[in-house]
């Protein structure tokens, strides 16, 4: 089981949250950076757009992966990171409808066993929200790994549990259509996670 999401992370995005209605209480980590929406792939977010003193860092839209991916550019080039990520599925279908599509992309030692399971027994967020995590054998040796300290691969790749970051899936708000991965890291983002919704959405 993924450990629960960290006290300093969850607090750093009630604040990031609570600046999209402010702009001037914006965290100290991004008081020089322009907060607003970023539209694409059917979906919208706020997020902080900063200048070349912090990286030139920014969300922008990915219609072909879909999703949302943060960039960041200066002197040694320019880095990508997959913030977000949107999965199809028909309306009706429960999120594990989407489990082929998640395992083909994000390949890993035991992906093809890898199922979804809450984030936490007593996380209380709405949408509900799921980790890509190990079962059987490879979920025992994970859990050994992350007891110990112990390197192994994460055993469902790129979008499963890691051994550091919060990465979760829900289904979108405002399309039951969607499911989206969300990939919040440890730290504090410039994304606020909790005001991604579909363009659909009122």
């Amino acid at each position: 089981m993924m450990q629960p999401l960290a006290t300093t992370a969850l607090a750093a995005l009630m604040v990031l949250a609570a600046s999209t209605q402010t702009p001037a209480e914006a965290p100290p980590e991004f008081a020089d950076c322009k907060l607003g929406d970023v539209t694409g792939a059917g979906m919208t977010i706020s997020s902080y757009a900063c200048g070349p003193e912090r990286g030139n860092i920014q969300l922008v839209a990915d219609e072909a992966l879909p999703g949302f991916v943060e960039v960041t550019s200066g002197p040694d080039g320019e880095s990508k990171t997959v913030r977000v990520r949107a999965f199809k599925k028909e309306p009706g279908e429960p999120i594990d409808a989407v489990l082929p599509a998640v395992r083909a992309a994000s390949p890993g030692p035991h992906s093809a066993e890898c199922t979804f399971e809450p984030l936490d027994a007593e996380d209380t967020a709405e949408p509900k929200r799921y980790v890509f995590a190990p079962t059987g054998d490879s979920k025992a040796a994970w859990a050994a790994a992350q007891d110990s300290g112990g390197e192994i691969d994460p055993p469902c790749g790129d979008l499963g549990e890691q051994f550091v970051g919060d990465l979760y899936f829900q289904e979108l708000p405002g399309d039951p259509s969607t499911v989206v991965f969300v990939n919040a890291g440890s730290e504090i983002q410039i994304f606020d996670p909790t005001s991604l919704k579909s363009i659909k959405a009122k």
